[in-house]
């Protein structure tokens, strides 16, 4: 008897855990993007996009990649403004889809974290102002060489954005989040997709060398209720710089 009530509260305790899991990995559609059918189309698993509280005051946005190969050349920041899947895009495809303004710049000068501030980007995909297709790192020089970045296939420095909001009458959050899509696209090979591959580049590897680019999507949901402790900042990653 004791044997079949210690049996029957082990199912009742898992078909409640089960439920609750359940409950948690519900999905939401509100995310913010292109639109409700669009999506970055990643190779692994489905997109994961970080929720931001409806009521929340956007302080400041960092893109922050790990530099592999550094090339001392200025790499800009410039806003995609078409769709594009990891799967498929090539340089072809791609067709300069981005705004020539430059968000903002930095400069790959050495192996290690670099942080760039997109704080009006993310203020304008947030509000709907912009749509959201991503962002390219884009290099000019073309004497400069290549320089290459850790893409999301890279687990232990995948590129992503660190976010800071505030609350009224609550501590100021971070938020972090990785890339859901990313891939380079290159002139010499133009019809060739490159979403899979573990490093992102940008510059000329030689003089018999064409331009390369590299594009990154991030995706994001505004939810009613704070996804935090409400005492409390989430922490980001250590070394990444902002």
């Amino acid at each position: 008897m004791k044997h079949f009530l210690f049996v029957f509260t082990c199912l009742c305790a898992f078909a409640v855990l089960t439920l609750l899991l359940g409950a948690g990995c519900s999905r939401e559609s509100d995310v913010i993007r292109h639109d409700s059918e669009w999506s970055f189309e990643p190779y692994e698993g489905e997109p994961s996009a970080v929720s931001i509280p409806a009521s929340a005051t956007l302080d400041s946005a960092f893109l922050c990649l790990y530099v592999t190969v550094a090339n001392n050349q200025t790499i800009h920041v410039r806003r995609i403004t078409a769709p594009w899947s990891e799967e498929s895009v090539t340089w072809n495809t791609f067709g300069n889809g981005y705004d020539g303004e430059s968000v903002e710049s930095f400069v790959a000068d050495t192996v290690r974290w670099m942080s760039v501030e997109v704080t009006t980007l993310l203020d304008d995909w947030l509000t709907g102002a912009v749509d959201n297709f991503g962002v390219l790192l884009d290099q000019v020089d073309a004497n400069g060489g290549r320089a290459e970045f850790s893409s999301r296939e890279d687990a232990d420095s995948r590129p992503f954005l660190k976010i800071y909001y505030s609350i009224a009458n609550e501590s100021s959050v971070c938020a972090e989040e990785i890339a859901v899509a990313d891939a380079s696209i290159g002139e010499l090979f133009p019809d060739v997709s490159n979403g899979s591959k573990a490093r992102l580049t940008t510059g000329w590897s030689s003089d018999r060398d064409l331009k390369n680019q590299s594009l990154l999507g991030f995706e994001f949901r505004i939810v009613d209720q704070h996804p935090h402790s409400s005492n409390s900042a989430r922490s980001c990653i250590v070394g990444a710089g902002a």
